[in-house]
């Protein structure tokens, strides 16, 4: 996480969207999403786009207007060694003190 993302975590301030989806993948995997926007109409419509990128503008404009948007990252395999690899480096040993 970044300077900004953890001084908003202590301070309970919110994040820009950019700040906490940061996050270094390797170059030799090109990163898709799936972005599902979800519509409160009679019919209940569904959109689903794909992209390299997230349009964070749309995204907010979209909730604005009573969307539901759900995002996926298309690439699972990206997603599992990223957080195998965030989880190694998270791993600390930890033990109760009193009961």
């Amino acid at each position: 996480m970044s300077n900004d993302v953890t001084e908003a975590v202590k301070t309970n301030k919110p994040a820009a969207p950019e700040q906490m989806f940061h996050y270094p993948l390797s170059s030799e995997f090109q990163s898709m999403f799936q972005i599902f926007f979800l519509s409160q109409d009679q019919n209940q419509s569904v959109e689903v786009v794909e992209t390299e990128e997230i349009d964070f503008e749309e995204i907010v404009e979209r909730l604005k207007m009573g969307e539901s948007v759900f995002i996926k990252n298309k690439n699972q395999k990206i997603l599992e060694a990223h957080s195998k690899i965030k989880k190694e480096e998270d791993e600390e040993t930890w033990y109760f003190t009193h009961c």
